[in-house]
């Protein structure tokens, strides 16, 4: 395969990502990278010196951050609405980012 192929599927995962960052589900990955998740999960480290999951966390929390910063919900709605399951597990996460 042409490295420009890889560029631009792994582009096309990093902006499916940015997009569902907030629902993602493993098993979507091939679907947007046409790799498998384990192919796709190398090549985006490669690529951009982090794993998918780290990317989409990442991106979760920076969603968050401006939730917090220029909203007025609270810590719990933003929590599910970024894809956490409890507002413990955010602020740890949160936290540790």
């Amino acid at each position: 395969m042409k490295e420009y192929d890889i560029n631009t599927r792994i582009s096309q995962l990093e902006e499916y990502l940015r997009r569902n960052s907030h629902e993602l589900e493993r098993d979507a990955i091939p679907d947007h990278s046409f790799y498998s998740y384990r192919h796709s999960n190398r090549l985006f480290s490669l690529q951009r010196g982090e794993s998918i999951k780290t990317f989409a966390n990442k991106i979760r929390l920076q969603k968050a951050a401006e939730y917090l910063r220029y909203s007025r919900r609270s810590i719990f709605n933003i929590a599910i609405e970024i894809g956490y399951e409890s507002s413990a597990s955010f602020s740890k996460a949160f936290k540790e980012g």
